[in-house]
């Protein structure tokens, strides 16, 4: 057993979450990095722009890939122990993703033209649906080969993080801005299928199971869906419910924008901040978890899911509580510094968006440890519905009343929602007691972290005249209070996060007893 849970093929659960943290940071390096300088050349209405279109091809992207990332990664997974048989899995769930993209791309070109205000951004934004049908990383996720998800991969964003400082100039460039950014995910996507000849052997599709897998595919399209109805349905409705001008202040002159692409751009750049916090917490976590869950499920350790459901719940709530602190208090200090001027409201969503973070790696968290491996994805997709729903419903008059942020505040309710319905149905791998006795010690210190910064900030902003050695000060002064209290509080988190990183006792360590 301990060496199925330490070591699964070749690589450590440390070396998996390094490496698939690099991935998922790969797939929004390029706007990332880029967002200070394409915030300041396409200006809010521009990134508004981009964000509306882009919220739109999410949707197709979404029916071309099924639910292909979550299944694919579980049926591999489950039969990783088996080339021939997880490549012939590959094949068939593929051809399945290739069928959907192939109506999903069509339809898509259907809406652009008929689209006419946004036609030619649609148009390049096709290439997105591409990209989708290309993208294999399921199957290296379900082998847990991160490493192939991210060599050629690298290269790809770094040309398009470089092309995009020395092409894009002018708010004019916007169409140019999009196509680099699709064409990256594009060649990503492709460089991946160069290592597969290492991967799979010559096993053929059987083309009775494709009924079987678009079944499947379908039932985790579902969640999918429901997501959707509180992260890209909130860029939809601000850019098609905000109706009017808005007088905006353009190098030193009034020029009308329209509301709802001013309003599209502050809440893109808020999202984009909180989504690299995702990452960074939790998302590239819950992946190799989810992985390591639907092994352990199929060899029925009950034990060993216990223990890597907790320590997957200390560590991420351990990053994402004092995120969440440290964004509500830095983001006034950040924002400016990062954005450039004309982005005030970003920080006002940042500030209520910021406990998005605990939330929903709560929910993610139980979701990956128990409903995927245990084979309740249709419960967990009820419960995800109804916060969609919920959120639909909350959203429609919030953004007519209050633009942006009315799609905040009904997104935040949504996923507490989702949270209390995660937790009433998880009786057995995660209790609200043991949960309760994780938690406290997190939101402790980062209450005190929040209170020491606020003194800190009022002592020091007359004196510290640098805006960035102020910000950077600031954060370290959080990152060391935040720490220390834990460590007062002889918090379990400081022995896992030392552990982590500590290899040698990591590899020679159980899971269980990290």
């Amino acid at each position: 057993m301990e060496s199925n849970t330490v070591r699964v093929n070749g690589t450590t659960l440390k070396q998996n979450v390094i490496l698939n943290t690099i991935f998922r940071i790969l797939m929004v390096l390029a706007p990332f990095v880029t967002a200070p300088y394409i915030s300041r050349v396409l200006l809010s209405d521009g990134v508004g722009i981009f964000s509306y279109t882009q919220s739109l091809v999410t949707y197709f992207t979404m029916f071309a890939a099924l639910g292909t990332v979550s299944y694919g990664t579980r049926e591999i997974s489950r039969n990783r122990d088996n080339k021939d048989s997880y490549s012939k899995s590959f094949w068939e769930i593929e051809l399945v993703s290739v069928i959907c993209s192939l109506i999903a791309i069509v339809a898509w070109l259907i809406l652009a033209v008929l689209y006419s205000t946004y036609t030619k951004y649609l148009l390049i934004f096709s290439v997105l649906i591409l990209a989708t049908c290309f993208d294999i990383s399921w199957l290296y996720a379900g082998l847990e080969k991160y490493i192939y998800t991210i060599s050629i991969n690298l290269i790809f964003k770094i040309a398009a993080v470089v092309l995009t400082f020395v092409l894009v100039k002018t708010a004019d460039d916007l169409l140019l801005y999009i196509a680099l950014y699709s064409a990256s995910i594009f060649l990503g996507n492709l460089s991946m299928w160069l290592f597969l000849p290492k991967i799979l052997s010559n096993s053929k599709p059987d083309l009775k199971n494709l009924k079987r897998h678009f079944k499947e595919t379908s039932i985790y399209f579902i969640p999918a869906i429901a997501t959707s109805m509180y992260t890209v349905l909130d860029k939809t409705l601000i850019g098609a419910l905000i109706a009017g001008d808005t007088t905006a202040m353009v190098g030193g002159e009034e020029i009308i924008k329209k509301t709802s692409e001013l309003e599209s751009g502050y809440y893109e750049q808020s999202t984009k901040i909180i989504d690299i916090l995702k990452i960074l917490c939790f998302a590239s976590i819950h992946t190799v978890v989810n992985s390591r869950a639907n092994y352990l499920y199929k060899i029925k350790s009950d034990n060993e899911i216990e223990n890597l459901s907790y320590k997957t719940l200390e560590i991420t709530l351990f990053l994402s509580i004092g995120a969440a602190f440290g964004v509500t208090i830095l983001s006034t200090y950040f924002v400016p510094i990062y954005f450039g001027p004309g982005y005030e409201k970003t920080i006002v969503l940042l500030k209520i968006m910021a406990f998005l973070i605990p939330i929903i790696s709560i929910s993610g968290t139980i979701g990956a440890v128990y409903y995927t491996p245990s084979g309740k994805r249709l419960q967990s997709s009820l419960f995800l519905i109804i916060g969609g729903f919920i959120n639909l419903l909350l959203s429609i008059p919030m953004i007519i009343f209050f633009k942006s942020i009315g799609a905040a505040i009904a997104s935040l309710c949504a996923e507490i929602i989702i949270v209390v319905l995660y937790f009433a149905y998880c009786k057995k791998t995660i209790t609200i007691k043991r949960f309760l006795m994780v938690v406290w010690k997190k939101i402790l210190a980062g209450l005190i972290m929040m209170l020491t910064l606020l003194l800190f900030i009022n002592l020091a902003k007359n004196i510290i005249n640098n805006p960035y050695i102020f910000l950077i000060t600031s954060m370290f002064i959080g990152l060391f209070i935040y720490l220390s209290v834990l460590i007062i509080l002889k918090d379990k988190t400081i022995k896992y996060v030392f552990n982590f990183f500590k290899r040698k006792n990591y590899e020679k360590q159980n899971i269980s007893k990290v």
